[in-house]
């Protein structure tokens, strides 16, 4: 659950699929139909 992967190896942060569509629901003011 989230919107980043962590490695916990390295710490690295890679954002997930989810995190670019909450990104375009918020830039767009909702979900486009």
């Amino acid at each position: 659950f989230g919107l980043v992967h962590v490695d916990f190896e390295t710490q690295q942060r890679t954002p997930k699929a989810s995190a670019k569509f909450y990104a375009s629901v918020i830039a767009n003011n909702g979900v486009i139909a």
